[in-house]
């Protein structure tokens, strides 16, 4: 979970932005905001690990090419 804050100078209070429901990810960007400051993206972890899959065939050379 993540939390993003603003502080507010004329109230002189803190205020929560937003609450993401998970982890960022890791990485460069990990948050933009856009530069009107409407919009905010976040690439966010969904599942921790990952899979590498090989594919070998010997007759994928034999293929048409088109």
């Amino acid at each position: 979970m993540a939390k993003f804050f603003t502080y507010a100078f004329r109230t002189r209070q803190i205020e929560e932005l937003v609450e993401l429901p998970q982890s960022l990810a890791l990485g460069t960007p990990r948050l933009v905001i856009s530069p009107d400051g409407k919009w905010l993206l976040y690439a966010m972890i969904d599942h921790v690990g990952s899979d590498i899959k090989i594919w070998r065939n010997s007759s994928l050379a034999a293929l048409p090419r088109h």
